[in-house]
């Protein structure tokens, strides 16, 4: 929602001085001043002059609070008004009279971009001339986001302009921008806003932890070749940060901007933007939670690129190493020592004169035949390449400086000249990257090179641009550019300070618009170069960054100091990048500058090895500190942590899979994964890798132990599956020198590999699995594979994805997809962490192995020597699961063999030839005992209400077979088991849709069963338990030969296929992603027949099995998917719980019915309800119902013939429906349709230049029909609920808006102010009702969703103060329910709580529960349901008392239908009857439409009072609500048409005002002669003479007049 008219604060907790200016309002708290001086020093009469507040505080220091700030409401822009855009709103801006900035701009274009749910994108430009902007390949412009479902709302104070963002379900401010004036001049913009929170990450690149310092602190973003340390700026720019909110969610703020940049912190908390040119293009990612905050950076910068796998092994290099003869002597080392290896580097040694693209003749003129020489030992090689080209060469002996120089690719100075600068081999010239030519330039020296040495990766170094000189060798021209009025706090003190002229000219822009940009533009031309020259996956690691870099290019942390505190701060520096989106990111190991010390070095090659990029760097004069340089015992402890890394590789690269597909991160901060652990929030001395790995290194000189704090949880030691059972908490450590800690998440299943000593090696290698389980037996992991080194194997489908998952004591490895890159590699072993028990024995595949241990101290499960394919699926179980195969001695033991594709086959006779058929006669066919006679995939089941973060479908599979009765003849038998356990092949699943009579299941063969620690199970125990047997999703081919080999593939069952023209099988899409709620409740005991009944109760007794993946295909790398993720696995777990198998004999329910959906009548919904009127519903998205209706009323017909000679209640064991709403146009309003819904501009021409509206009757009519946009509900809503006059203006109604909240703040402190036993009273009558309804009323809104939020604490005050203005309602249950639309809607405490006084005592749709208010309401409509519909008026009256209660829609009266219909559709109903348009009662006639349109089951099949109170709370949620509509209005205008209405009628039509009976003629009213305190008709109306009663008439009559004395409402105390 974007409004103009915010209320905002930006003063408190004021100053006090006898020295305040006067004139100007400067009471400010000091933690909010904002400097008035920025951008130069000021004295008092300098910054009077900019009527600024000067107020000396003598005790700060230097960099403290600012003496020189801005008033309150300092001048600034003026807003005008907003207007639409294709991408969004737009206004200008201007200011009356200039700032005190040179060449200030006195008028702006303000763009405001909805541009998703989760985004706002606001841009600030001057509309007369075109200034820089980044040319950034930002996501491309969309068509704005739905408003509806906006997180955020934008609020614009108009002079002086400023805007406010809200995150939508708090209210919470996020950003606002009035607390300081907006300043936007040639050189110098600025812009400032307050933050929710002081927990701010980000303003990189700095030497800082992983939070920001706010006390008065300031951040330059200015790419500087400048080894890392604190205060200073270094060699990236990234003007991201991510603010903890401090309740779980997160935004972040982006600022797209690459001039020069100044974030100056301050403790409000606030902070202010200054920067020295281009446009101000600021984005605000609303996440809710951390994570997606990242994701939404990162789809905005570009998501990382997928690095190749070489390039995740140990990396070598020196600035030292003179020659090839020393490099091979350090690879042969390494090796000799048993180092893993995987990628030698060379520094600038390599050139010739220090020259790129040459080597030097003599010391490594053998260079091509190294490079050669580590390929064939599975190694590769990566050198450094800087931009600058030596400019001082002969002409004609260096082709890169010549032919450059004649294409004109070079940086100009303003003279039109090279640029010469001054770099390692002295004069030199610096490409121009944003030069289309200079790209290609590039490229062709690159394939020079490479021609030469067939190098696999380059380290483009020195590219902030680095220069030795200031600017030039010929120094800089003095002008605007190479001095601008403010330079921001930066090493040097002048923007050219150690980098090029400001002035050189590029071809976008001057270098002043583009040096930070210089790092990118070069990594984009490397990236394209090497990919185009290797044409395989290109590996590139810069120095200088910006947003954006991850897509081309890793980074590591640069030139670090050799000491404990450079390596205790890389880690922020690393999980900083992971939030930038450059995951392949880390520091030099054991440190670049200074000597190491033996200790140093193995706590960093310990960190180190958990860096996703690993390498070991050392300057020239440095001592060496390759690995096999230190004593034995070092070397060991460097050698196991970098062996231990290169078994991880694996789940590093399905990491880097995961971030390069769907945005997510390798090294991650833990207050990513545990946002709403406030010991998470600033932690930087552990990291996890992925939400798997908790890495807790020791980071202190000394140091045995260590204090690591443990999130909720059990961990497990990763060594040797060690528990810690976390509470969240610090837990010492031991952490002896040898040793990092690590320690695996419950839940998890980490995929990894026999190591060695390359990557080229270790992939040949064996796998293992290291499986934690959680506390409840679960756990899952996933595998991304594919050969490593070819580009877009995504899109191309080639790779390989398996996913592992474990529950009820076994494991299932799936792979989803497979390619060539798993040929030939096994998985040898897998440890069990967290197995409670000595298992009696393990089986895979079914066959028992003898291999396995289990330490009973560590609980851990370890089975070895396994050759398992890991191109195959695969089970492992252990304990007490029963596992088909071979026993010891030989004996052959089988498990039931049924496909999927079996099952279906066996549907594919049609029902007809199986129900038509006469028992007993002689020729007719016999009964089928045990056929399928329909089947259907993706029948769904939904949950009762929905569950936060739980989507709406559990599908799965249905089938119908035909068995015996003796009573009945035939019943048939329905089957429902959830998708998930199919796919899996689940053979207990398979059996409950295998009928009992079937010759599979009829000669069951034994089953193994090892060793219980319980007693054995009964023999139907045993047959039905659950073996969780995870998904089967590998490719099986459906064939016509053996039923018993037939199987049907995932993909088949997961796309709409038919088996053949007779077959009544019908197969549609699944409903699996996402997946759905958990049911509410459960049916299960009820349908369930014995066996399964106690299959169930053990299942639910006992964790179920996760599910398989919720997608048949593994992710996308195209479409930036996913794929299987863990807390969609946990929903499936939870689904299985709550929504497992349905199974009921049909013959034995009450009624089945079916309601049809849609117009071609095979979707809807299969309602069965037992006969203890327990009832379950089935959903049928994708057709079929119909087909199922055809095998119901065959099967009807075949009973009745069957049954004619048996009695009637045993008959009526099967009451059979089908409902096909529909209503043709003949019966609809004449006037529907005419009118469009009420939008914006609309809505204003129904107003007059005051603000009035003009036609109340037209508008109430056009509402009637048409409904009201959502956008503009909280703005219409209060005048049809009577809050605002139709006749007042726009003035009167703010002015009646102060006056009704002053009277709204008076009632809440009464009760505020209750003595204590009038507390008490009011607690026991009232709040203890309310507080129990609030925490559980629509938490599926946004508006209302998550812990402690504050709107769903305003919904119970609102809700509390309306009991105390009128205690003789107090609070009645659902009420709750009937404020939580007007409170989202309306979003304003005091206006929300008198429109629902207006709406419970104004509009008479809402009935006030009072028992005269119901009685009226059932009274009027018992007479319209006489009158419209007399033959279900008449089944009332023959139950009696009873019936003519109407017990099915008090819910519909009391709560406004928002229990019967979706949210969209109730509230377009409320705002039909809220129009009153022709009768005040419209709700009555929607009652009479339900009834009308889905009732006549009730009287055909003479439903009882219960069965009738079941029929109709079966719809809930299912009916047509726009058919509803239309049905209602249509019954008005019949009404109207009416020539005569009963008295009883007469008030229906009182209170609406003028219009309901001003059609040509007016009804004569007809007395009913019950008026029994009047002798005459007080309506005037006349009596019709009648016949005599019959006896039985006056029966029913005196059942009816009893039952009109006894319907009482009893509101709650």
């Amino acid at each position: 929602m974007i409004t103009e008219e915010p209320q905002v604060e930006n003063t408190a907790d004021y100053v006090s001085t006898d020295q305040l200016p006067t004139g100007k309002s400067c009471s400010v708290a000091v933690e909010r001043r904002f400097d008035c001086g920025r951008d130069r020093s000021l004295t008092w009469a300098a910054c009077e002059e900019r009527g600024c507040c000067y107020v000396p505080l003598p005790w700060t220091a230097f960099g403290g609070p600012p003496w020189c700030f801005y008033p309150v409401s300092y001048p600034g822009y003026r807003m005008g008004a907003l207007v639409p855009t294709p991408r969004g709103q737009e206004a200008n801006l201007t200011r009356s009279s200039p700032s005190y900035l040179p060449r200030d701009i006195s008028t702006l274009t303000l763009e405001v971009m909805a541009e998703e749910a989760g985004r706002l994108h606001l841009t600030l430009k001057d509309p007369f001339h075109a200034r820089y902007e980044v040319p950034f390949a930002a996501v491309p412009p969309s068509a704005p986001a739905d408003m509806q479902t906006l997180l955020y709302d934008v609020e614009f104070q108009p002079d002086p302009f400023g805007f406010v963002v809200r995150r939508r379900s708090n209210g919470r401010v996020l950003l606002n921008t009035t607390v300081a004036p907006l300043l936007f001049a040639d050189q110098y913009m600025q812009l400032s806003t307050t933050l929710a929170s002081s927990v701010v990450s980000g303003f990189g690149e700095h030497y800082t932890g992983l939070t920001l310092d706010l006390n008065w602190t300031s951040i330059t973003l200015w790419n500087r070749d400048m080894a890392p340390h604190s205060d200073t700026n270094l060699y990236g720019s990234h003007p991201f940060c991510l603010v903890q909110e401090g309740d779980g969610q997160a935004h972040g703020i982006f600022l797209l901007n690459s001039n020069a940049m100044e974030v100056a912190l301050q403790p409000g908390p606030a902070l202010t933007w200054v920067t020295t040119g281009g446009i101000l293009d600021l984005y605000i990612f609303l996440g809710p939670d951390p994570q997606s905050v990242v994701r939404q950076y990162h789809q905005v910068i570009g998501y990382p690129m997928m690095p190749p796998y070489w390039s995740l092994g140990f990396h070598l290099c020196r600035w030292g190493y003179t020659s090839t003869n020393a490099t091979r002597a350090v690879v042969e080392k390494m090796h000799k020592a048993n180092f893993p290896l995987d990628v030698q580097w060379n520094d600038l040694d390599y050139a010739d004169k220090r020259r790129v693209f040459t080597f030097d003749p003599q010391r490594f003129g053998d260079l091509p035949e190294m490079v050669k020489e580590f390929h064939q030992q599975g190694m590769k090689y990566v050198l450094i390449l800087d931009p600058g080209i030596s400019s001082t060469s002969t002409p004609g002996t260096y082709k890169p400086f010549d032919e450059g120089e004649r294409r004109g690719v070079f940086i100009k100075n303003l003279t039109g000249q090279t640029l010469i600068g001054k770099v390692w081999p002295g004069p030199t010239a610096f490409p121009d990257f944003t030069k289309p030519d200079t790209v290609s330039w590039w490229e062709e020296c690159i394939r020079d090179f490479y021609a030469k040495v067939p190098l696999d990766g380059l380290w483009i170094d020195m590219n902030e641009p680095a220069n030795f000189v200031q600017g030039s060798v010929h120094g800089c021209p003095n002008n605007e550019l190479e001095n601008p009025p403010y330079v921001p706090d930066m090493t040097g003190g002048h923007l050219n300070s150690g980098t090029l002229c400001m002035s050189s000219q590029q071809t976008l822009s001057s270098h002043y618009n583009l040096h930070n940009l210089y790092g990118l533009t070069e990594a984009m031309a490397t990236y394209s170069a090497l990919l185009k020259v290797r044409t395989s996956r290109p590996f590139v690691l810069s120095r200088s960054s910006f947003p954006g870099l991850g897509r081309f290019s890793g980074h590591w942390t640069g030139d670090v100091r050799s000491d404990w505190e450079q390596l205790r701060y890389s880690i922020p520096a690393v999980l900083l990048f992971s939030l930038y989106g450059v995951p392949l990111v880390g520091a030099d190991i054991c440190g670049f500058e200074g000597d190491t010390s033996e200790e140093l070095c193995v706590r960093w090659t310990q960190l180190g090895a958990f860096y996703p990029f690993m390498r070991n760097h050392n300057d020239r004069p440095n001592a060496p500190q390759e690995p096999y340089v230190f004593r034995q015992q070092a070397q060991a402890a460097m050698r196991s942590v970098m062996t231990l890394r290169y078994s991880l590789l694996p789940f590093l690269y399905t990491l880097f899979h995961q971030a390069h597909s769907s945005a997510s991160t390798v090294a991650r901060p833990l207050f990513l994964e545990f946002p709403s652990d406030p010991n998470c929030q600033t932690i930087d001395k552990q990291f996890l890798w992925g939400s798997s790995l908790l890495i807790s290194p020791v980071l202190e000189e000394g140091a045995v132990e260590l204090a690591a704090y443990l999130p909720p949880g059990m961990w497990y030691s990763l060594y040797n599956g060690q528990p810690y059972n976390s509470k969240g908490q610090y837990l010492l450590l031991p952490a002896p020198l040898d040793t990092i800690n690590v320690h695996v998440r419950e839940g998890h299943i980490i995929p990894q590999q026999v190591p060695a000593l390359t990557t080229a090696a270790s992939r040949r290698n064996p796998f293992f699995l290291t499986v934690a389980l959680s506390s409840e037996g679960w756990a899952r992991g996933e595998l991304f594979w594919d050969d490593g080194d070819s580009l877009n194997t995504i899109e191309r489908g080639d790779y390989s994805f398996i996913f592992f998952l474990a529950g009820q004591s076994q494991l299932v490895s799936e792979p989803l997809k497979v390619n060539g890159a798993l040929d030939g590699l096994v998985l040898g072993e897998v440890r069990v962490f967290g197995v409670p028990t000595p298992p009696a024995g393990v089986w895979v595949n079914g066959t028992k192995v003898q291999d396995y241990s289990y330490r009973s101290d560590t609980k851990v499960l370890t089975v070895s020597n396994l050759a398992l394919l890991m191109s195959e699926t695969f089970t492992m179980q252990w304990s007490g699961v029963i596992c088909s195969g071979t026993e010891e001695d030989g004996s052959s033991t089988q498990v039931l063999e049924m496909s999927f594709g079996r099952l279906l086959r066996r549907a594919s006779s049609k029902a007809s030839d199986l129900l038509t058929f006469n028992a007993g006669s002689a020729g007719s066919r016999s009964v089928l005992d045990g056929e399928i006679i329909f089947s259907k995939n993706n029948v769904c089941v939904h949950p009762a209400e929905p569950l936060p973060g739980l989507p709406e479908h559990h599908p799965g599979y249905l089938c119908v077979h035909l068995e015996k009765d003796e009573t009945l003849g035939s019943t048939l038998i329905l089957t429902w088991v959830p998708n998930s356990r199919i796919q899996r092949q689940d053979e207990e699943a398979l059996r409950y849709i295998t009928p009992e009579s079937s010759p599979v299941r009829r000669n069951p063969r034994r089953r193994p069963r090892p060793p219980q620690h319980r007693p054995p199970p009964a023999p139907e125990e045993e047959e039905d338990e659950e073996t969780g047997v995870e998904p089967s999703l590998q490719q099986l081919q459906l064939e016509d030969g053996d039923e018993g080999s037939c199987e049907l593939s995932a993909d088949e069952v997961s796309r709409d296929s038919t088996l053949g023209s007779d077959s009544d099988t019908f197969s549609s899409p699944f409903c699996l992603s996402p997946v759905s709620e958990a049911l509410g409740e459960s049916s299960s005991s009820v349908f369930l027949d014995n066996e399964s009944r106690e299959m169930c109760d053990e299942s639910m007794t006992h964790s179920a099995s996760s599910a398989s993946s919720l997608d048949s295909h593994a992710p996308s790398e195209s479409s930036q998917s996913q794929g299987v993720r863990w807390e969609e696995q946990q929903k499936v777990l939870a689904l299985e719980q709550l929504c497992g198998v349905f199974r009921v004999d049909l013959g034995h329910m009450r009624s089945l019915r079916l309601f049809f959906s849609d117009e071609a009548c095979t979707c809807g919904q299969l309602v069965i309800a037992s006969r203890e009127s327990q009832y379950k519903i089935l959903h049928f998205h994708h057709a079929g119902l119909d087909k199922l209706a055809e095998v119901f009323q065959q099967w009807k017909c075949c009973r009745e013939t069957q049954l004619k000679d048996q009695v009637a209640d045993e008959k009526s064991c099967m009451q059979f429906s089908i409902r096909r709403p529909t209503l043709p146009s003949t019966e609809t309003h004449p006037e529907e349709r005419l009118y469009r819904r009420l939008d914006v501009s609309s809505w204003l021409r129904h107003l007059n230049h005051s603000g009035q509206v003009e036609e109340e009757y037209k508008l109430r009519k056009a509402i009637f029909f048409g409904g009201i946009d959502p956008s503009i509900r909280g703005e219409v809503w209060p005048f049809l609920l009577h809050y605002y006059s139709y006749d007042s203006t726009s003035e009167e109604r703010e002015a009646w808006r102060l006056q009704k909240r002053s009277e709204y703040q008076e009632i809440q402190q009464r009760r505020l102010s209750m003595s204590p036993e009038e507390h008490s009273e009011f607690w026991r009558k009232v709040q203890f009702t309310v507080d129990k309804d609030v925490v559980r009323t629509d938490r599926s809104n946004m508006f209302f969703r998550g812990e402690n939020n504050p709107n769903v604490e305003i919904m119970r005050r609102i809700l509390l103060n309306y009991a105390v203005f009128n205690p003789e309602m107090g609070y009645c249950q659902g009420m709750s329910d009937l404020v939580a639309p007007l409170l989202t809607e309306i979003q304003d405490e005091s206006d929300t709580f008198w429109c629902f006084v207006g709406l419970m005592e104004n509009t008479i749709f809402i009935s006030s529960p009072r028992d005269e208010d119901m009685e009226r309401q059932l009274m009027y409509l018992r007479e319209l349901l006489r009158l419209m519909l007399p033959r279900f008026h008449q089944h009332l009256m023959r139950l009696g008392e009873d019936g003519l209660q109407l017990l099915f829609c008090h819910r519909w009266v009391l709560l406004c239908f928002k229990r019967e219909f979706p949210d969209t559709e109730a509230l377009r109903m409320w705002e039909a009857c809220w129009a009153h348009y022709q009768t005040d009662y419209f709700h009555l006639f929607l009652c009479v439409a339900i009834i009308m349109l889905y009732g006549d089951d009730v009287t055909e099949q003479q439903l009882a009072t219960d069965q009738m109170l079941l029929h109709f709370s079966n719809l809930s949620m299912h009916m047509n609500g726009e058919l509803v509509l239309r049905k209602a209005r249509s019954l008005l205008y019949q009404f109207r048409l009416l020539p005569r209405i009963p008295c009883s009628l007469h008030d229906l039509c009182k209170l609406c005002g003028p219009g309901m009976w001003d059609s040509r003629y007016i009804p004569a009213v007809e007395c009913t002669g019950e008026h029994p305190d009047s002798q005459s008709c007080p309506y005037g109306g006349t009596a019709t003479p009648q016949p005599p009663p019959s006896p039985s008439q006056l029966n029913e009559s005196k059942r009816s007049s009893k039952a009109r004395d006894i319907f009482n409402f009893r509101k709650q105390s």
